[in-house]
């Protein structure tokens, strides 16, 4: 009897149970890079549940899968110079474990040459075959005879390269990223096609220029030629340390719930776990920094008695920002129940929610009294927000209002939709900047797709359903591109058109928001990204439709030093990845003069 046909195993099939780190990071990128694809710290944290990865590979893997998102430009760049393989057409699939190969050679000087040629093979055979698993050998056997120096030959290249591709980055962001720290004009419009080359260099103009230098815009008549000074951010260098520092790396930060457990006693709780922390007020107030992967943190005693929550720093400055005012009433009108005159209750209504980072914030700082909204319309990020709300004690004291606005206690947590902390850079359930309060994104409706507002603008309350507010927060849906520096696939995966749309759906739910303030009361809007087409240009937009009904707050009383050195003269908290060691984010105070 003939031996029926083994059916071949689909390469992109779900790792089995001692599958290596290197083919979790392969399948993470390729699952990553689809058009409606969930975060991919979350991708690679299923993965490697599955393949059953310890603690080690996982880090392995996950240091594989977020470097060769942070260099993938850099690494092509070198990959197209391998002799002999330099325009040669390659599939999606093999260029991506390839990149691997290239990743462990420039960056990964513990892994040796062999090991690192003998794996990156060993997955190629086994998922893509012979043909392709001898492609990948000759091509890392060339880079390993072309680049000996590993990571140093890598930065000599880098050196000739134009900005965009020797930071990864594309161009539109590299010229948002300018007009941040003040080195485009506001006029330029980053989708345009320019000169990307670093103008302190001058071997780069040759490499990344299509412009000669007669071309170059000439300096305006009667203008004053300005000198450089580090500072000063005409100095080209401060561009060039805002790319680099997106591509570091940032350490996991926690916030410390003052109604359960203090900072200083959270240090010591998470050290008798045998997990390094300190505290960091310098960046936030309530601000831990830990070393330990997020899903260690979550299987703390601390963090699962709601003694702690996952927050990235500047997250938690945006509710510091908002909180400010409920510590220091003045310019504020809050309500006053009848019988208790001398007693001030807020009411507080923080607009878009989830997970519940700065919602959690703000209803620690009111310490019972008053009334503390969080409205959230995705059915699935209120899920997570009440799971939230309940772990941090503070089920009895936020209502939560649905998508059609309704408002419901939390005393009922929803039983769908729910799901287990993931083990992996962030918990999804928590705001690593809020990482996933917009990933307190950070992004336009969920962190795991930055490029689709549609769940939150589906659903737009009635005016009437919230109610009057002396405080309202919009943390509002972006692009999310202050949060690079922990989600560096996200330069890959959106363009400028994503971010000019989610600029119209901010000044709508801007507007909406509004209409919920009193008079006297605040408006706080923020977002996790540093483009002014999200920040500045929007709240710009919504003062001059609003003909004078709102006004920026410009003055500092009562802030805390980690804020006042972090605002500008316009009244504009703005964190940006050269100076300051968190995610980048702008948020700004407005107060309803009617």
């Amino acid at each position: 009897m003939p031996v029926p046909k083994r059916k071949p195993r689909n390469p992109f099939s779900n790792p089995r149970p001692g599958e290596d780190a290197r083919t979790v990071a392969w399948l993470a990128l390729r699952r990553a890079a689809g058009p409606r694809a969930t975060d991919a710290q979350e991708i690679l944290g299923q993965l490697a549940q599955m393949a059953q990865l310890d603690a080690r590979d996982r880090a392995f893997a996950f240091e594989m899968m977020q470097g060769v998102w942070r260099t993938r430009a850099l690494l092509d760049a070198a990959m197209d110079r391998i002799e002999g393989f330099a325009g040669k057409t390659v599939t999606p699939d093999v260029r991506d474990l390839m990149r691997i190969g290239a990743y462990q050679h420039f960056y990964m000087d513990r892994v040796p040459c062999h090991a690192l040629v003998h794996a990156t093979v060993e997955v190629a055979r086994l998922r893509l075959g012979g043909r392709k698993a001898g492609f990948c050998n000759a091509f890392l056997q060339r880079i390993l005879l072309q680049y000996p120096a590993r990571g140093a030959d890598l930065e000599k290249l880098a050196r000739g390269l134009p900005i965009a591709e020797r930071f990864s980055m594309p161009d539109w962001i590299v010229r948002i990223v300018g007009r941040a720290v003040g080195q485009e004009k506001p006029e330029s419009d980053p989708s345009d096609p320019a000169d990307l080359s670093d103008p302190s260099d001058p071997s780069d103009r040759s490499a990344g220029s299509s412009k000669p230098a007669s071309q170059k815009k000439p300096q305006a008549a009667g203008e004053e030629k300005r000198e450089s000074h580090p500072s000063d951010p005409s100095d080209p260098s401060i561009l060039l340390a805002a790319l680099a520092a997106f591509n570091r790396p940032l350490p996991l930060y926690a916030r410390c719930n003052p109604a359960r457990i203090a900072a200083e006693e959270a240090v010591r709780e998470l050290a008798r776990a045998g997990i390094r922390s300190r505290f960091r007020p310098e960046l936030a107030p309530l601000c831990i920094e830990v070393e330990c992967a997020a899903g260690l943190l979550t299987e703390t005693d601390v963090y699962h008695r709601g003694g702690l929550f996952i927050q990235d720093a500047s997250s938690q400055l945006v509710a510091e920002l908002a909180g400010a005012r409920l510590r220091s009433p003045a310019g504020l009108r809050p309500s006053v129940r009848p019988g208790s005159s001398a007693r001030r209750e807020w009411t507080v209504l923080d607009y878009c929610a989830a997970p519940g980072g700065k919602a959690t914030y703000l209803a620690a700082l009111m310490e019972g009294k008053g009334r503390l909204i969080a409205h959230e319309i995705s059915a699935a990020r209120q899920a997570r927000l009440r799971e939230n709300i309940a772990r941090l004690g503070f089920e009895g004291f936020i209502e939560v209002a649905g998508g059609e606005g309704e408002i419901r206690g939390t005393h009922r947590p929803a039983k769908t939709g729910m799901h287990p902390p993931t083990k992996t850079g962030s918990p999804d359930q928590s705001d690593q900047s809020d990482q996933s309060d917009r990933s307190d994104g950070s992004y336009a409706s969920d962190p795991s797709d930055p490029s689709d507002p549609s769940d939150r603008s589906s659903a737009k309350p009635p005016p009437h359903s919230l109610p009057k507010s002396d405080l309202v927060l919009v943390d509002a849906p972006c692009s999310g591109l202050g949060t690079l520096r922990r989600h560096p696939e996200i330069r890959w995966r959106i363009n400028y058109s994503d971010v000019r749309r989610l600029a119209h759906l901010q000044k709508g739910i801007l507007e909406q928001a509004a209409q919920h303030v009193k008079p006297g009361g605040w408006l706080v809007y923020s977002t996790c990204s540093l483009a002014p087409e999200e920040n500045q240009e929007v709240v710009a937009a919504f003062l001059k439709a609003r003909g004078g009904r709102f006004r920026i707050v410009r003055d500092s009383p009562g802030l805390p030093d980690c804020l006042t050195t972090r605002m500008d003269d316009a009244g504009w908290l703005r964190l940006l990845p050269h100076r300051d060691e968190m995610d980048s984010a702008c948020a700004v105070r407005m107060v309803n003069e009617e």
